[in-house]
């Protein structure tokens, strides 16, 4: 139902058999009311890319950076359409392009995009186009008929305490305090960009600031990653606001210092798997873990962050379980002799 006022005053109502209908009327009625808005039938797709990312003056240079990718890619691979012509096949001729390699970038580097990335481009191309539908540029969505492509689940990597201590050593310097500070279940880039007002050093805590789906948090830190912290501080001048204002933390040099650890290779983002496995090794509740790491529910962490396929866990989980000592086996009876097995035998 669409219930709208005349040029007099007058309320008029009027029924639709479906809501697409419903939208589809009031959009086109939208647009009688305002002429000077450019129809979706003579805009094209570069022109609705520009004035969306005219409109997104609050998203930061990354954001911005990845939506471009995305636009550019699209332009690559399906031209530049006008946006009443954008329909699902422009997305299957999208993502079949992504899958043979249609991407000047991914060329250079010989790699083939995987259903991760991909489904990155289309949640971009979902945000363009609601946001065209609901400006009038475009009279529908085609994103709603398309489903991201299946991401196949990463199995967690951790390390034990041994090899996290080999790694340790084999770490320079800045290095080594980012890795202890990640002991919190802080990510790498809140750490590399970590300033001297978060910093609480008496306290041994650090606040991680306000972002898109989580509040502002206080996070403990561990003793030695407080001493490295405190030496850090006391370091670098005193006006400078940042921590690891003259650091650039290569992944590079993480993947020599495991290399001469001789431990497994992992990402530096899996030393969240690692402290979620080692605080479940050590009895602590899911909801803690989760509160440090910032997630809303205990079982992101359980699924995503930790590794519990280790044989040796599962056995002190077994034989932890507080039972009953058990009865000792009661003597089975001896079965007494039959008279048959007592009568003397007849040798010949």
């Amino acid at each position: 139902m669409v219930e709208y006022r005349l040029a007099g005053g007058k309320r008029r109502t009027q029924f639709f058999p479906t809501r697409r209908d419903a939208e589809g009327y009031v959009q086109q009625l939208h647009r009688d009311l305002n002429p000077h808005l450019p129809s979706a039938q003579r805009l094209r797709f570069s022109e609705l890319v520009t004035l969306f990312l005219k409109s997104k003056i609050d998203i930061s240079p990354p954001t911005r950076s990845l939506y471009l990718d995305t636009f550019k890619r699209f332009v690559v691979i399906c031209g530049d359409p006008l946006c009443d012509e954008i329909a699902v096949p422009h997305i299957d001729i999208l993502i079949q392009g992504r899958l043979l390699g249609k991407d000047p970038k991914k060329l250079q580097n010989r790699r083939l995009p995987t259903n991760i990335t991909i489904n990155k481009d289309l949640q971009n191309l979902h945000a363009l186009f609601r946001w065209g539908v609901r400006r009038s540029y475009m009279n529908f969505n085609p994103m709603d008929r398309v489903d991201k492509l299946r991401v196949p689940r990463r199995k967690p990597r951790s390390l034990t305490l041994e090899q996290f201590s080999l790694v340790l050593k084999a770490l320079p310097d800045p290095w080594k305090l980012l890795t202890l500070l990640s002991l919190s279940g802080i990510r790498k880039a809140l750490l590399a960009s970590l300033k001297r007002s978060q910093i609480d050093v008496v306290q041994s805590t650090i606040t991680i600031p306000e972002q898109k789906r989580q509040p502002s948090r206080i996070v403990p830190l561990h003793p030695v990653a407080t001493a490295l912290l405190a030496s850090r501080l006391l370091s670098i001048p005193s006006d400078e606001e940042r921590v690891f204002f003259n650091c650039k933390f290569a992944n590079g040099t993480w993947v020599d210092a495991l290399k001469r650890a001789l431990v497994p290779r992992i990402r530096f983002h899996d030393l969240r798997t690692c402290v979620s496995t080692w605080l479940k090794q050590q009895g602590i509740s899911g909801d803690v873990v989760s509160k440090l790491f910032g997630h809303s529910t205990p079982a992101l962490t359980y699924r995503v962050y930790t590794d519990l396929e280790d044989l040796e866990t599962r056995r002190r989980a077994v034989q932890a379980i507080p039972l009953l000592p058990a009865p000792a086996p009661a003597a089975l009876p001896t079965p007494e002799p039959s008279p048959a097995d007592t009568e003397p035998t007849c040798s010949t």
